[in-house]
């Protein structure tokens, strides 16, 4: 069962086949939403079924299937059970599957503006909440008057150098008009559910948002949220799989519990779709842009923070 989070609230029915979600963010509404208009598509199966819903007032709440799975962020981290690399090719062919079965339905070009929702997702939100970070949190406030880092031993630019380096490379990569499609929106691990013993694939939490309300954004952008969990390490860091050792002022070491990642990512990066530079750009954004929502903890914010650095230095 997902475990409960500030925001929100789950109840498991007693015959354990219907869970109950409850928000009163804007968040599970959009959720809501998308559940209601995914199950007007073909994609339907990959989502659990939604009986009853409320949208009117808050709280706002769902009922929804129950699928008693692992998600894959729990499976990747796992240490006492190491998954072989033939389960994992497994599931890299089938969310490269379903990820090509997202791209192909029709989209409603003439409501939606492409450049101006993308420009908004990665060019806006990014700088929006890495200003919120400066603002309100004294070590990043310290942090960003630092023109470089040393991560790992390996000296990099700091935000506002390597924005200036980084923000043509948004233009020229991901602000386009390339046609939009059906998305999850937050497809990284922890938002997919796989039976080990025939891979049996459901997907959870949706966004019901990107740039604008709805099942649509930029197909690239679940590329990158799959590959912010192989690559970046998502689950590690929010499951506090993870040391994290200050050096000295400007330098950091952090490294992860296992190397399980490892071994997906190679199996991931078998496919073209992974290896593409904009994708590595949405992810570094993706990091960066987190990082003020993470308040609970310091430490996971320094690592995001960390790791959006390094991805996009290493794009340069």
């Amino acid at each position: 069962m997902p475990a409960t989070r500030a925001y929100n609230s789950f109840k498991l029915d007693k015959t354990g086949c219907k869970i109950t979600k409850t928000s009163s963010t804007l968040r599970l509404k959009d959720e809501i939403d998308y559940y209601r208009e995914i199950q007007k598509t073909n994609l339907n199966h990959f989502f659990p079924r939604i009986f009853n819903s409320n949208t009117s007032d808050t709280p706002y709440s769902v009922d929804l299937e129950y699928y008693d799975y692992a998600d894959l962020g729990l499976q990747m981290i796992d240490c006492e059970l190491i998954y072989s690399e033939e389960y994992w090719e497994i599931i890299a062919d089938k969310l490269v599957s379903i990820l090509q079965d997202f791209q192909q339905l029709d989209v409603p070009v003439k409501n939606l503006d492409s450049k101006s929702i993308k420009a908004k997702m990665y060019v806006e939100k990014t700088l929006h909440y890495q200003k919120e970070l400066v603002s309100n949190f004294d070590f990043f406030k310290d942090l960003n008057e630092k023109s470089n880092l040393i991560i790992n031993k390996e000296k990099v630019l700091n935000f506002d150098l390597l924005w200036q380096k980084i923000e043509p490379l948004i233009d020229e990569l991901l602000i386009n008009n390339k046609p939009l499609s059906v998305i999850h929106g937050d497809m990284c691990f922890s938002n997919i559910l796989c039976s080990t013993g025939n891979s049996i694939i459901k997907f959870i939490d949706p966004r019901g948002s990107f740039g604008a309300r709805g099942i649509y954004g930029d197909p690239l952008y679940d590329v990158a949220k799959l590959t912010h969990s192989f690559d970046g390490c998502y689950e590690y860091i929010i499951n506090d799989k993870f040391s994290l050792k200050k050096i000295a002022q400007d330098s950091y070491d952090f490294s992860f519990e296992n190397k399980n990642h490892e071994l997906i990512k190679k199996v991931f990066l078998k496919n073209d779709q992974f290896n593409q530079p904009a994708v590595q750009l949405i992810q570094g954004l993706i990091f960066i842009g987190m990082c003020s929502r993470h308040y609970d903890s310091l430490d996971r914010q320094i690592v995001m923070y960390l790791t959006g650095l390094r991805i996009l230095n290493n794009l340069l």
